[in-house]
């Protein structure tokens, strides 16, 4: 602009220059009035009043909701203490900087011990006369209830107080279908139980293991089933999980469907078993999978003499026992190796070795009570406040070792004090733990699930009921079920563990139901039961149960049924896609009923997609579909004319190679005489 500024002056100078043009526009805007001015400063002033007002009225309505609700509170407190008749609670732990590990370590041991004393063993269950695969199919009818609620605190005395076969006696068929009703399991879960078994089965080397690398020899040429390792180091851990998979579902080398898979592995345990008592070459320093293979092989060869009452196997059973207690670390837990003078300790390794000892114990192979005190204060000493568990004592809290002390703790019968409760309740403030498949180099996963199941079982009320209702459609519906790898879970392999170790770990989540008895009720014979109404399966859970369940002629016209009445929906829809699949699947059905649906879909449809309507309708083979099909011979489209000659052919049996030959065909169709009716 080509006019000269003017100073704008205030109090203190010239503060800014501006051009005259502004002072032109303004001179030309209307000036507000005296009462226009009050008008516009009643509005704004109306609108902070209203606010205001507001403002005051929710404080006053907090003030009497604060004021209403501490009586209620208070009762709630007055109730919650009269409906618990149990002696007075220990005061609450201090915070975890007020109380030194080994004073922890001592407090938890008095407070435990005069309980002990106070409380009468509770009665040995009677020992069942068959457990296993093979026994007897007996009628059985499981009670109608939900999740046991724990009606007393967690007994002192659980797991370690039953023995033999007493443990077991869950694993022969009536027990699974009792205990599977009764704690949350259905058809669809059973069906991926004994699907996974074969798949397992038929992949066992021909030497009785499971081999990480190995195993996709028996699988078709260029199609494995799922990830594998090339190393060997981790066979005898996988073939110990697979073992507890047939086992906990009561298949043992003595009875059922698995005899001879069973035998061979067992076998071939035998034959690994080293001088010292390892099931692994100890003469090895630092052997890959070593001590970790070491307690799972213990673990399933205590289950599985403790099951049968094989004798033969209690000489490996002793060996192994001696081979543990030798390697026991001065602070109670185990390490990768097994020199003791290495000094170091692993967690969810000594867990695996702690259940291979009591294991063995139920078998009837002693172990020795100082290496299970020792035991005892590990677990302790591991264990923080807050109820999370240290990997190592030099690392982190992991949700895995979580998981494993909370279930150690009922092997053990350190189930006093709440703290198993602490360690659920620590895994459940882990957001990354919930059943997913969006994870990324985590096979921890499936090790941290498979110890929040199992001793979220034992605690049972609604910590495992909500467990349950996540853990079991997430397993099922994550199976394979088409073609050779059906029965395996390679979709959940994070971090390529193995198909062979994600697919055990997911048979023995699911065997939860009945591989060991409730022991939280042990203490409360009159446990209460939760009135539930059967939840509803998913629908993958429908279709597992189906593919499973024998088929009968009732089953398949309910089925047949079903299909016709979704495709009529669909060839009825709006979309064109639901069009063309309803009207192909009604063409595989024959359903000649359908005909006027399938000719209105197919008059929306133009080019292609109008011949492939055609094409279904003379699947059909009905005569209603002629006078339709004759007419679309005029059609400007040829592929649209070419497949209403050959819906034609299909419909009538004959066949005319021109457009005006089938014009004087139907003329004369339509003058034949009607059939008698």
């Amino acid at each position: 602009m080509d006019e000269s500024p003017e100073p704008v002056r205030v109090l203190r100078g010239v503060l800014a220059v501006r051009p005259a043009t502004y002072d032109r526009i303004e001179a030309r805007r209307p000036k507000s009035t005296r009462v226009e001015r009050l008008d516009d400063a009643l509005r704004r002033f109306s609108v902070f009043a209203f606010s205001a007002i507001m403002h005051l009225l929710a404080l006053l309505l907090l003030a009497e909701f604060v004021y209403l609700a501490v009586p209620v509170i208070e009762e709630t407190f007055i109730s919650a203490q009269l409906q618990r008749p149990h002696p007075t609670p220990d005061p609450p732990a201090p915070d975890a900087g007020e109380l030194p590990m080994k004073d922890q370590v001592k407090a938890e041991r008095a407070a435990e011990a005069p309980k002990v004393a106070e409380r009468p063993a509770p009665p040995r269950p009677v020992p069942a006369a068959v457990v296993g695969g093979g026994a007897p199919d007996i009628p059985s009818r499981p009670e109608p209830v939900g999740v046991l609620e724990t009606a007393s605190d967690f007994r002192e005395s659980d797991l370690r107080e039953l023995s033999g076969l007493g443990l077991f006696e869950g694993r022969g068929p009536a027990g699974r279908r009792n205990a599977v009703g009764r704690y949350g399991g259905n058809e669809a879960s059973e069906a991926a139980v004994e699907l996974g078994l074969r798949w397992l089965a038929a992949h066992q080397s021909d030497d009785g293991r499971w081999s990480t690398g190995q195993f996709v020899s028996k699988c078709p040429t260029g199609d494995p089933c799922g990830t594998f390792h090339t190393k060997g180091g981790y066979d005898s851990g996988v073939t110990g999980l697979a073992l507890l998979a047939f086992l906990g579902a009561g298949y043992t080398h003595r009875e059922g469907a698995h005899q001879e898979t069973v035998s061979r592995v067992i076998e071939w345990l035998k034959a690994r078993q080293d001088s010292r008592g390892f099931f692994f070459d100890s003469s090895v320093p630092k052997a890959q999978g070593g001590m970790y293979g070491h307690g799972v092989c213990m673990f399933a060869l205590g289950e599985a003499c403790a099951m049968t009452g094989d004798e033969s196997l209690k000489p490996i059973l002793e060996r192994a026992v001696k081979a543990t207690e030798a390697a026991q670390q001065p602070g109670g837990g185990w390490y990768y190796t097994a020199d003791p003078r290495d000094r170091g300790t692993e967690f969810t390794l000594s867990v695996w070795q702690i259940m291979g000892l009591m294991a063995a114990k139920k078998a009837g192979v002693p172990v020795g009570e100082a290496t299970i005190s020792r035991a005892k204060d590990f677990v302790r000493t591991s264990t923080d406040l807050s109820g999370g568990v240290f990997y190592t004592h030099q690392s982190a809290i992991t949700a895995g070792s979580t998981g494993a002390g909370a279930f150690a703790r009922c092997m053990l019968g350190m189930t006093d004090g709440g703290w198993v409760e602490k360690g659920l309740a620590y895994m459940d403030r882990q957001p990354d733990l919930q059943p997913s498949l969006q994870r990324q180099q985590q096979w921890e996963y499936l090790y941290s699930w498979y110890y929040r199941t199992l001793a979220g079982f034992q605690l049972q009320g609604r910590q495992w009921r909500d467990w349950n209702r996540t853990l079991r459609p997430f397993l099922v519906s994550t199976q394979h079920t088409i073609g050779h790898p059906a029965g395996s879970w390679s979709k959940i392999d994070y971090a390529n563990a193995g198909t062979v170790y994600s697919t055990s770990m997911c048979i023995l989540m699911l065997e939860t139901y009945y591989r060991y008895p409730v022991v939280a009720s042990v203490g409360a014979a009159e446990a209460s039961a939760v009135a539930e109404i059967d939840e509803p399966m998913t629908a993958e859970e429908e279709r597992r149960a189906r593919m499973a369940r024998p088929a009968t002629p009732e089953d398949a016209a309910r089925r047949v049924e079903r299909e016709r009445t979704d495709a009529r929906a669909k060839v009825r829809s709006a979309k064109p896609e639901d069009r063309y699949i309803g009207a192909r699947k009604l063409a595989e059905l024959g359903d000649k009923e359908s005909a006027p649906d399938m000719i209105a879909a197919a008059e929306k449809e133009r080019g292609p997609l109008r011949a492939a309507h055609l094409l279904f309708i003379g699947r059909l083979k009905s005569e209603q579909a002629i006078p339709f099909l004759v007419g679309q011979l005029d059609d400007a489209d040829e592929n649209t004319r070419a497949a209403a000659m050959n819906a034609l052919l299909r419909t009538t049996g004959v066949y005319i190679a021109e457009i005006e030959g089938w014009k004087r065909w139907f003329e004369d169709w339509k003058r034949r005489p009607a059939a008698p009716k």
